[in-house]
């Protein structure tokens, strides 16, 4: 069975969920957010549709990551730039800000800034680190908020 809530990325917009678990809903997206690319596994937990629901808010975010080796024996900065982009970065609808690829424009959709703070600390800080640690190398990151310059994680 599948239900039908508002997109967070494009408020307004109807978002078919499909049931994987009796716990849990994936995104599979709306289609202005497919055909940008936005559809990659994001998981939200189930809402009940009512009028007086908080509907999620997107952050926009600008991030600054850094990825180096360990040593001067070790190689694989790229593959791990790589990796974060397709398994971290993307399910935000990632946007390169520059052409050298070290800055990037996220939406994170969010309904307090609880959970702001826990998405970007957990999926995205140290799933970026996660995946720098599995090819010996480590990431620096500064993510700023775009509407806010004085908030940063």
């Amino acid at each position: 069975p599948s239900r039908s809530f508002r997109c967070p990325i494009c408020p307004g917009t109807g978002v078919q969920f499909a049931l994987e678990s009796l716990s849990s809903l994936r995104w599979t997206g709306c289609p202005v957010c497919r055909g940008i690319g936005v559809q990659f596994g994001v998981e939200y937990a189930e809402v009940k549709e009512s009028p007086s629901t908080t509907r999620l808010k997107v952050a926009k975010v600008t991030l600054r990551l850094r990825v180096e080796n360990n040593s001067k024996f070790v190689r694989g900065k790229g593959k791990v730039r790589e990796e974060i982009e397709r398994y971290v970065l993307s399910r935000f609808a990632m946007q390169q800000a520059d052409q050298k690829g070290c800055e990037y424009l996220l939406s994170v959709p969010y309904t307090s800034d609880e959970e702001l703070d826990r998405t970007i600390y957990e999926e995205i800080y140290a799933e970026a680190e996660r995946y720098a640690d599995l090819r010996h190398c480590f990431i620096e990151a500064d993510i700023r908020s775009a509407d806010d310059p004085e908030k940063s994680w």
